[in-house]
């Protein structure tokens, strides 16, 4: 075994955290784990694994759940389609592959949201396979460990750490040992001052060698992040119910419900946006009132600020234009449904 692998997972065996997906070897709870993790941390992952597996504790369960049911127990846990991917997925192994996580690399990908590192995750933690999985907490500490100067996003980089990674993999509990390397990474080797004196192979690091660890993993050039104005209405019906509409699959936050309105054009006002995504939503003419709340938020790739307002004038049935359905709903019973954390918080300010 690796010199440098040996290190790691005693280093690993004294310091692990006692997560709750760390001990078992059973493929399907490793891989809602694994898919929960991406773009999250690990504290805020937590009590949504252990109620998930609550609620859909086997495959089965999960693939024969209605999608709503799904998404409300993904609600405010963010990017939504790994909820639904999720899903898709649980439904093709339970009716295609006999209800079996598949062990090989192929048929793992082949499922919707699994890409190469999950892949790998399930392959070496629940299988014992020989490979390496590597996210982003792995990158930084393998830039770092062999001093990788070129930008961590480049092809040729991207290529060298999965090379130097797989060469580090032992063949005995690979899957301990990429869990030691993803742990190293979120609590010693972090992205501002890492904790180099706690570090297992701080005298074989190139970079604290060198003493270039804070400039290390070199990141691309970021892009400016867009702000965008959207838009809400709050429409009561003559009993006091809400208008509520759900997102279409295949949009932003898909599958989830809102309240009517949408996105406002570069330089439009925010209650001519309303009157015309009230148009396109539903096919219905609103006159705008007073302003409920305005909510902002960022997403992973823009931010936006959300503007509800009250709104009369509903003269005509909604039609459901660009909306999957419509309803009007009891203030009382919004808790029923899946909303985005935006959402949620304009329920909180009626």
């Amino acid at each position: 075994m690796n010199p440098i692998a040996i290190r790691i997972l005693d280093w690993y065996a004294h310091h692990r955290r006692d997560l709750p997906w760390r001990n078992t070897r059973d493929p399907y709870p490793i891989w809602v784990s694994e898919v929960m993790l991406q773009q999250t941390q690990v504290d805020t992952v937590i009590p949504y694994y252990q109620r998930f597996l609550l609620r859909f504790p086997t495959l089965e369960t999960l693939a024969k759940a209605p999608y709503q049911k799904v998404l409300k127990a993904w609600e405010n846990l963010g990017y939504y389609v790994r909820a639904r991917h999720l899903h898709e997925a649980a439904i093709k192994v339970l009716n295609e592959m006999e209800g079996e996580v598949p062990d090989s690399r192929e048929k793992l990908m082949a499922l919707p949201g699994i890409g190469s590192y999950t892949a790998s995750a399930i392959l070496s933690i629940a299988f014992g396979q020989r490979v390496p999985a590597v996210d982003g907490n792995v990158k930084r500490v393998m830039c770092r460990l062999f001093a990788l100067h070129g930008p961590i996003d480049q092809k040729e980089i991207q290529d060298q750490i999965y090379t130097l990674a797989n060469d580090l993999v032992p063949a005995g509990d690979p899957g301990a040992f990429n869990q030691a390397m993803m742990e190293l990474g979120a609590t010693v080797c972090i992205p501002r001052r890492p904790s180099c004196h706690d570090c297992p192979v701080q005298n074989v690091c190139l970079a604290f060698l060198k003493g270039i660890q804070a400039t290390l993993p070199v990141l691309g050039k970021k892009n400016r992040i867009p702000h965008r104005h959207m838009t809400a209405a709050i429409i009561r019906d003559g009993k006091g119910r809400l208008l509520i509409v759900q997102r279409l699959e295949n949009g932003l936050l898909g599958g989830l419900w809102k309240f009517p309105g949408g996105m406002c054009q570069p330089e439009e006002d925010p209650e001519k946006g309303l009157r015309r995504t009230m148009q396109e939503e539903l096919g219905l003419r609103i006159s705008v009132g007073e302003r409920v709340t305005s909510v902002r938020h960022a997403y992973s790739h823009f931010r936006v600020t959300l503007h509800a307002y009250r709104c009369d004038g509903l003269r005509a049935r909604p039609k459901a234009l660009s909306c999957r359905e419509w309803r009007w709903v009891v203030q009382a019973h919004l808790s029923r449904f899946p909303f985005s954390k935006v959402d949620r918080q304009i329920i909180k300010a009626l």
